[in-house]
């Protein structure tokens, strides 16, 4: 199950650069939700109705766009924080600096529940999660050691009232030998991706059951023997794992050897996969592969870009056929960063917004920027969505552009903003859309505003003897 981290596969040629990639938002933190000992809401929603429409201004709310009737989008919340979706099969929740809110049911509405409680969010970040909260729940979370300037992935159990953690992985020295990558379902069992970090000598990916460890699981395609410094394990070196509809597991990332974008794919309770190239666009010197969406027909869709020439990347697997073709896309595309199917087998894209000079590093509006839709029979459609602007802002560009996520039949996008401010800074806005009217929006903030009452801040850095 995919969550709020981004997928990277990449295959670079000679003589070139990779395709960019969108920037995530800052590390998160949370806190509990409704539990404050302050009169003043933590999380406050701005009503509506006549008698709270703001009032006339001499500056624009929102930027003057002819299509801005055409846009189905109205925004959910702002704030300072990055927007992040977890996605577990029964339910998505969203974060926002130290604050967690419930998806479910066509809602926005804040957890009642401590969903961190056990987590030490200030010294990392939840990256992944699988399986049904609360009821049997797994996330995987990245613990940043700042002394040894390791990333450290752990993985944890909702375990009642906590999340509970789990055997770590074997360590060489300082160095993690393996990383959590990701959390899927297998039949009635849900697995761990784990893959040798690149400080390893030996480089591959394996799974391992969650909820049963002494069930077995499927093994990958194992490689030819070392030819090189680096040996390989597995052909494959994983990113991330999508279970489709029908049962079949697919897993995604690049060859061990030779870099080049691949899937595995394993048949419905068949623990051999069957590997296939993903194939690379006639010219392009790279491929990357950042974003993958599974419909209810059984195909995948694996998006991204490419470069020389630059442009978006679109390409389907069918299970039925097992084969990856490319599949034709608007010469506009532009570089896709995060992609969702929703219940009608549509899948939308939201491609990296376009970088914009300006004459003495003059801040300005950006140009209409949209997303994509393609509709079941193929046909692609360009999705208008309200740049919104505050009342007191005169200068706007849009910085990131980040993930869609399919929430009771709609489509949930995150972009941030930012504002020139008095001087040379910078203020930045996060925003959360949706498809649909939105009944009320919420105002989250941010920073120590949005921390947990009581939650430790530490006096100095720990790194210092």
């Amino acid at each position: 199950m995919r969550s709020s981290a981004a997928l990277l596969i990449s295959v670079v040629m000679a003589s070139c650069t990779d395709a960019p990639m969108a920037a995530r938002g800052t590390t998160p933190h949370t806190s509990t939700v409704g539990t404050t000992t302050s009169s003043k809401p933590l999380v406050a929603p701005l009503p509506t109705g006549a008698a709270n429409e703001p009032k006339p201004s001499a500056k624009p709310i929102l930027p003057p766009t002819p299509d801005e009737a055409e846009s189905p989008f109205s925004v959910v919340a702002r704030g300072r924080d990055w927007f992040r979706f977890h996605r577990f099969d029964n339910r998505t929740v969203v974060q926002s600096g130290r604050r967690f809110f419930d998806l479910q049911a066509q809602t926005f509405t804040p957890l009642a529940a401590p969903f961190a409680a056990g987590l030490d969010l200030q010294g990392g970040s939840i990256v992944q999660v699988g399986g049904s909260f609360p009821e049997e729940a797994w996330l995987v979370f990245d613990r940043t050691e700042p002394c040894a300037q390791q990333d450290v992935t752990e993985l944890y159990r909702w375990a009642g009232t906590r999340w509970a953690p789990s055997p770590p992985l074997a360590v060489n020295g300082i160095e993690p030998v393996e990383r959590y990558a990701d959390i899927c379902t297998w039949g009635s069992h849900h697995l761990a991706l784990v893959v040798s970090s690149s400080g390893s000598s030996i480089a591959g990916s394996r799974f391992a059951a969650l909820d049963d460890p002494s069930a077995s699981a499927p093994v990958f395609t194992e490689a030819a023997p070392a030819q090189g410094e680096q040996a390989c394990k597995t052909q494959l070196v994983a990113s991330t794992c999508v279970t489709l509809p029908a049962g079949a597991l697919i897993v995604v990332g690049r060859l061990c050897a030779g870099m080049a974008p691949a899937l595995e794919h394993f048949a419905p309770g068949s623990s051999r996969g069957t590997l296939h190239l993903i194939p690379r666009p006639a010219g392009a010197r790279s491929l990357s592969v950042t974003a993958v969406a599974a419909v209810h027909s059984g195909v995948l869709y694996l998006a991204g870009g490419s470069s020389a020439p630059a442009r978006g990347y679109l390409a389907a697997f069918s299970a039925s056929d097992a084969e990856v073709r490319i599949v034709p896309s608007p010469d506009d595309l532009g570089y896709v960063t995060s992609a969702i199917a929703s219940s009608d087998d549509s899948v939308w894209f939201a491609p990296q917004p376009p970088e914009r000079e300006t004459p003495d590093h003059v801040e300005l509006p950006p140009a209409p920027v949209h997303l994509w839709r393609r509709t079941a029979d193929g046909r692609w459609h360009p999705v208008m969505y309200p740049l919104t602007l505050e009342p007191e802002a005169h200068a706007w560009t849009m910085g990131e552009m980040g993930e869609l996520v399919a929430a009771a039949g709609e489509a949930w996008f995150v972009a941030h903003y930012t504002r020139a401010a008095r001087g040379s800074k910078q203020v930045g806005t996060t925003v959360l859309y949706r498809t649909g009217p939105a009944p009320q929006v919420w105002l989250v903030p941010g920073g120590q505003d949005g921390a947990e009452p009581g939650l430790p801040v530490p006096a100095r850095n720990p790194c210092l003897r």
